[in-house]
């Protein structure tokens, strides 16, 4: 639910630029969504199985058992788009965006969660929007 009503905000706001991605650790050791969602799960978190939303053809969405999820695209380029957009909006409404971003995906989600993925997946966690 959480990420529908993301996209719907993300959907009213104006389109964003591209931003270069900038994470630490090796995000390129997740490859594929199944390898991200191993390391999600030996974190200890219980991931449901992927779907695709038919308004946004070129992402997977699922959802691991806190309030936000993990969105996996085809391209980095759709990643950086999409994550602009989005820390655009959390920017305006005045709300911090947590977040640990790979080449092709990001995981949102609350500050206490987003520390715990980041040091079980060994990928700086970001801190965007209103801080």
């Amino acid at each position: 639910m959480t990420l529908r009503i993301t996209r719907l905000l993300a959907a009213l706001s104006a389109p964003a630029l591209a931003l270069t991605l900038a994470s630490c650790g090796s995000s390129s050791k997740y490859e594929t969504l199944d390898d991200l969602t191993t390391a999600i799960e030996n974190a200890g978190y219980s991931c449901e199985e992927p779907f695709i939303d038919p308004d946004h053809p070129g992402e997977t969405q699922m959802g691991c058992g806190w309030s936000g999820g993990v969105i996996w695209y085809d391209t980095a380029k759709a990643e950086a788009e999409s994550y602009a957009s989005l820390a655009e909006i959390y920017e305006q409404v005045g709300v911090p965006l947590y977040s640990v971003r790979g080449e092709k995906f990001h995981i949102i989600g609350p500050n206490s969660e987003m520390k715990k993925i980041s040091d079980s997946i060994d990928i700086q966690m970001s801190i965007d929007g209103a801080k």
